[in-house]
């Protein structure tokens, strides 16, 4: 088999994990790294058995996932084209209703669908937040809560 990821570097070392693992199994898994934070210009993604990424979601997830369905190169590899016609019709029927709740409920049918035929798989669904009173430390926050984390350093604490 053979794995194609992208970057975080965090999924080289789940990569090696599951390459080990496999092979204590007696299944060789051939791994290929794909620089970028993005499938876009990955030219390996055809020799894929299995694909491993990460996509951060941010302020309106509906909106960014909804988008990566629609936009990312990495969909046409998974799906076959009827499968990738009927996905991209979906979704343009989900954005017709009227109602943002039903819009949303539609879409989460959308991702329950992907997983429960384990198209997609996530590994993670993990959040950053912090509770502290404004400007400790210098961190500046988001009026949701977050931080962007090229700027907020927190010490360690004392040992």
């Amino acid at each position: 088999m053979t794995l194609v990821y992208h970057l975080p570097v965090e999924l080289h070392t789940m990569a090696e994990h599951l390459r080990h693992t496999l092979a204590a199994l007696g299944c060789e898994l051939t791994l290929i790294f794909h620089n970028a934070k993005t499938w876009d210009g990955c030219q390996r993604l055809a020799e894929a058995d299995l694909l491993m990424g990460d996509r951060l979601i941010g302020e309106a997830p509906e909106y960014t996932l909804e988008q990566w369905l629609r936009c990312d190169s990495l969909w046409p590899h998974v799906l076959d084209a009827p499968t990738f016609s009927h996905l991209q019709a979906t979704l343009d029927a989900l954005q017709i209703r009227p109602e943002e709740d039903h819009r949303y409920a539609a879409l989460r049918q959308v991702f329950a669908s992907l997983m429960d035929d384990a198209t997609l798989t996530p590994l993670f669904n993990y959040h950053y937040r912090i509770s502290a009173p404004p400007g400790v430390n210098g961190v500046r926050l988001n009026p949701r809560g977050w931080f962007e984390f090229t700027e907020a350093w927190l010490p360690p604490p004392a040992s």
